[in-house]
């Protein structure tokens, strides 16, 4: 009976982390959003006059960074969407207590990234796979096994219903 209401408090929290995660991925998309991170990374070149070497790799590492930005948004989506349909995941006190956590790192993380001008590979290698990632393939697999058994024990009804109406014995 404890570990319901214990469920029902992580729900609004993980509701509001993953709000403020999707609030800091829009806010760095923005041009100006990442323009601090990729700058900070990327000097201009000593020998290139034109700036041609230095504006192909911040094109490079701008485009690197929208896909991962791009797919972080729609991982979180798609979290937010899996966890007000109904799922399993709801229900698990400890799935919601390890994505709030998650999700509330991701949130200062992305803050620290935006004013603090962190380095765009930092978003690219570590806070993207592990703070957008993780609770993605966390989710779908648990949404897999609770529809498993759903589906499972849906497809042994209709096995059974059939055979009884067909009146062979298994």
């Amino acid at each position: 009976m404890g570990g319901r209401h214990v469920a029902h408090v992580f729900v609004p929290a993980r509701f509001v982390c993953i709000t403020l995660h999707l609030f800091g991925l829009f806010a760095l998309i923005t041009t100006d959003g990442k323009k601090n991170s990729i700058e900070v990374t990327i000097y201009p070149f000593r020998h290139d006059v034109n700036n041609e070497m230095y504006n192909a790799k911040v094109q490079s590492a701008t485009l690197e960074m929208d896909t991962a930005l791009v797919w972080g948004i729609l991982f979180c989506i798609f979290e937010m969407i899996s966890m007000t349909i109904g799922s399993i995941s709801i229900e698990s006190p400890l799935f919601s207590c390890v994505s709030v956590a998650i999700h509330f790192v991701a949130a200062i993380l992305l803050f620290f990234t935006i004013f603090d001008g962190w380095s765009y590979l930092t978003y690219i290698n570590y806070i993207f796979w592990y703070t957008s990632f993780v609770p993605f393939v966390l989710e779908v697999l648990l949404d897999i096994m609770s529809y498993r058994d759903t589906y499972l024990y849906i497809g042994k009804k209709i096995v059974e219903l059939v055979r009884n109406c067909t009146g062979k014995k298994p």
